[in-house]
């Protein structure tokens, strides 16, 4: 029978069964087809360099041998790839063409080339790939390229939005059939696949990636003549676009020839035809999976015990430290605590830092056999520990589930106790945003800090459990946190309102509301000015009403004058931002009862202010000042806020809060109503990353005040010293050839942040020196591994900088004057580009682009009132 017959019989009946036109191959035919695939890797933002890949081209020979006769769509196809060759996919020089002269064979090396020779099956029924057979001697890589061509006998000739399974996994695609058309669109955003990677829980320094893949095929009479397949993926950091990489990956078949086959079809079933075959087939899945490879470049663990001396600031150890988090993650239990035991003092924060980054059990493992929380003396490193695990970018169960242990076990030290019982909160809050919330060591976890803070007999106590809960930040334990807003210890009910204000403003209900209104109005009881203020902030968030704004503001000028200066400039603050309360309050501004000199003539020393750090296409980071002082003229309450903003996504860098009361007996004032007897006091609070730190009190007590004073050691004191790993982002793009892109991202921070403090009694003037040193490296790795070759692009951002805060205070003066001075250091910007390809055999194709630039630095504006009194203070 002629083909031409033999079409159209095949034709007719498909359509008298009722099915609709599918691509088919005819019996007793051998069909040959020119195979090309190519993938190319280019830098988003680096244009002077040449992108790296390959190409290859491969003859494929297909034949039908078996097609079911009641249906003849459905088919058993063998394919056998005959030749491989290699090129360069894009324009080099002969220097730089490291394929020149090999052939495909040798790129492979003989056992794989003879494995791709291998034929392979796979079961088609009506455009569909339903299976994949391999035989036992195929290897991985030929396996990936092998599925990836098969891949494209998924189709149907009509229009239509089908989910289809192939190498990028289960997928939603669109058909657009015209006569002997077919435009194909998958939606690569929709396909669902084993997990494979990880990122960090804040989306902020997690990557985003974007995806096209669009095919084109022409057929004759129901056969494939050619396929032309397009993809493109795009994969950037998300703090910094110009960090990542644009993939492009090109896949062709064009039929050559085809003709009578000398071997005919088998006959019977499709298990009875499989079995005829020789050799051992199976079932192989029609997606890949693709495999992180051990880190080649790592140095082995004991070269870092000849380390000299580490300075977390400093870049070199900033650099070396993401080299050890890598080291670290292939890393046995035995060699880790080797280096932990045998490491020099002071660099065992540094590893500790490093080993929890590297978040496997073996790390965690031997941190918990080599700390000893029942050892006192080794409580400074605990708490480096503890600050590591709360800074953790993807914190697991078992870390969790270890610093639980901990705490049930007895922790020697009650402040390192303090700071375990916060930590934990951190980590519940960060596993529930990964939805672990459920998990048992995370249930287990809520509950203790719960009945920690139930048994507390002590307000301090109190406090760190409710700190901890605002770390943790769970919606159910608002109504508690309600509650303890309402008790006569200004400590307790303070922490409360504070972990309040750490919620996101849609919790803010209306029993939230009525509460903060009782505290601000002092309706049933007192309280102290500082939860007063806080509880109006707030109220103010919370979507208020005109009369909730019309209270507050009618309660300027009643409420005691520095309380009314600093709402007064908060106010002004909310009008010129975005914020929920502006629209309400410009409504309220209307009413001349309200909006009057009298009311609002009270600008004073105690202020409120917000202001622009910097802004780049990606991100802005913004500062927040609130300076509350006494009625006597010191300090009551300083906040300093720095934030990061990008795409939608905010975090707190950093928050310093101070707080002083119970000084008037030093300066000859009057104590504030409620607090005739509260004890002298100063102590600060912290916030890094998003992340409450355990307070610290400065002096408690005017004995304690001058005991410190006599004992105080020369030079700055660290507040806060080491190293972060802020990003960690691996993520596989399986590309529709069968082929893998791994890219990974990883971004530190060191930081050194030390304060100073000088008292003249002469001069009766103190200076206090918060200065922050930093530095910052972000590595980027996109990588094409094939197995015969690599390919890829990388990038390596670095910057050093450093930030001095300088508050003056004059006492001598009535009221008294204080400069609060934020000056930013010069920034310098180093980028290293770099692409390369390379072979097993040692040859290799690097370029690399380096550029360097400075970002002035510059004294911050800080709000007018601080700037008047600056001067006044240094002009006298």
């Amino acid at each position: 029978m002629g083909s031409q017959k033999m079409r159209a019989l095949l034709l007719l009946l498909t359509l008298t069964k009722g099915y609709l036109a599918s691509p088919y191959f005819q019996p007793g035919f051998t069909y040959q087809y020119l195979y090309t695939v190519d993938t190319i890797l280019d830098h988003i933002s680096s244009p002077m360099l040449k992108g790296s890949g390959f190409k290859a081209e491969i003859l494929v020979q297909l034949n039908l041998v078996w097609a079911n006769n009641s249906n003849h769509l459905e088919q058993l196809v063998q394919i056998q790839f005959q030749e491989l060759k290699v090129f360069n996919v894009t324009e080099r020089t002969e220097s730089e063409n490291i394929f020149l002269g090999t052939s495909g064979d040798a790129l492979l090396g003989q056992n794989n080339a003879a494995a791709l020779k291998i034929p392979m099956l796979f079961h088609w029924n009506r455009g569909k790939v339903e299976r994949i057979y391999v035989s036992e001697g195929s290897s991985t890589m030929n396996l990936d390229l092998q599925r990836g061509f098969i891949s494209l006998f998924q189709l149907q000739l009509h229009s239509g939005t089908v989910t289809e399974t192939d190498v990028s996994g289960e997928c939603q695609v669109i058909y657009d059939g015209r006569k002997d058309r077919v435009a194909k669109r998958k939606v690569l955003g929709s396909c669902r696949r084993p997990e494979f990677g990880f990122t960090s829980v804040n989306k902020m320094f997690g990557a985003s990636w974007q995806a096209t893949s669009e095919s084109l095929y022409v057929l004759e009479d129901g056969l494939i003549k050619s396929v032309a397949l397009e993809e493109r993926h795009t994969v950037a950091l998300n703090l910094k676009s110009s960090v990542g990489a644009i993939i492009v990956s090109r896949q062709h078949l064009q039929l050559i020839y085809s003709e009578p086959s000398a071997s005919g079809m088998l006959q019977g079933n499709l298990h009875e035809t499989l079995a005829g075959f020789q050799g051992n087939y199976k079932v192989t899945d029609v997606f890949t999976s693709p495999a992180q490879k051990p880190c080649k470049d790592c140095p082995v663990i004991k070269s870092f015990l000849k380390m000299g001396k580490i300075d977390s600031s400093k870049l070199k150890t900033t650099k070396q430290f993401l080299v050890a988090v890598k080291t670290l993650r292939a890393a046995k239990k035995k060699d880790i605590l080797l280096l932990l035991r045998n490491a020099p003092k002071e660099a065992i924060p540094f590893f500790i830092d490093a080993a929890i980054a590297a978040r496997t059990i073996t790390s965690l493992n031997a941190l918990s056999e080599f700390l000893d929380f029942t050892d006192k003396s080794l409580a400074s490193l605990q708490e480096k520990f503890l600050y590591a695990a709360a800074f953790s970018p993807r914190p697991s169960k078992e870390l969790l589930h270890l610093i639980l242990r901990k705490l049930q076990g007895g922790i020697a030290d009650s402040d390192i106790e303090d700071s375990a019982l916060i930590v934990t909160g951190a980590l519940i809050g960060k596993l529930c945003r990964i939805k672990l919330c459920t998990s048992k060591d995370v249930e287990a976890a809520k509950e203790y800090i719960l009945t920690q803070l139930k048994n507390s007999k002590d307000d301090a106590k109190t406090a760190v459990c409710l700190l901890g809960l605002k770390n943790a930040q769970l919606p159910e334990t608002i109504p508690l946190l309600l509650q303890y807003t309402d008790v006569n210890s200004s400590t307790v009910s303070s922490a409360a309102v504070s972990s309040l204000q750490k919620f996101p403003d849609e919790y803010f209900t209306q029993e939230v509301q009525k509460q903060m209104k009782l505290i601000f109005h002092q309706n049933q009881k007192r309280y102290d000015r500082t939860v007063r203020l806080a509880a109006a902030d707030i109220i103010l968030r919370s979507k208020p009403s005109y009369m909730d704004v019309a209270n507050i503001l009618m309660s300027i000028g009643e409420i005691p004058s520095k309380m009314s200066e600093f709402l007064f400039s908060k106010i002004q603050t909310v009008l010129q931002t975005i914020h929920p309360a502006r629209n309400v309050i410009l409504e309220v501004l209307k009413d001349p009862a309200i909006n009057n000199y009298g009311r609002w003539s009270l600008a004073g020393n105690s202020t409120s202010a917000v202001g622009l750090l910097g802004a780049s296409d990606d991100w802005a980071s913004t500062y927040s000042l609130e300076l509350l002082f006494s009625e006597s003229g010191h300090i009551r309450k300083s906040n300093s806020d720095f934030l990061l903003h990008s795409h939608g996504n905010q975090l707190l860098i950093t928050q310093v809060s101070i707080e002083i009361q119970g000084l008037e007996s030093l300066i000859g004032g009057t104590p504030e109503e409620g607090e005739e007897e509260a004890e002298a006091m100063a102590g600060m609070s912290a916030t890094l990353f998003d992340v409450q730190l355990r307070p610290v009190v400065f002096f408690q007590g005017l004995t304690d005040l001058m005991s410190k004073f006599f004992s105080s050691s020369e030079g700055p004191t660290t507040v806060v010293k080491g190293n972060i790993l802020l990003i960690d982002h691996l993520q596989a793009i399986s590309l529709q050839s069968g082929l893998h892109i791994l890219a990974e991202f990883q971004g530190c921070i060191g930081i050194d942040v030390s304060g100073d403090i000088d008292v003249s009694l002469w001069d009766q003037e103190a200076k206090t020196t918060m200065k922050t040193r930093g530095t910052l490296v972000i590595n980027s790795r996109v990588q094409l591994d094939v197995g015969f070759m690599q390919a890829g692009v990388t990038k390596r951002t670095e910057a050093v900088s450093s930030i001095n805060c300088n508050n003056t205070l004059n006492f001598a003066a009535t009221p008294l004057l204080m400069c609060l001075q934020l000056q930013k250091d010069d920034v310098t910007v180093r980028e290293v580009s770099t692409v390369y390809e390379s072979l097993p055999s040692g040859r290799n194709f690097t370029q690399r682009k380096v550029t360097r630039h400075t970002i002035a630095g510059a004294e911050v504006p800080l709000h007018h009132v601080n700037n008047e009194m600056c001067k006044e203070l240094f002009e006298n």
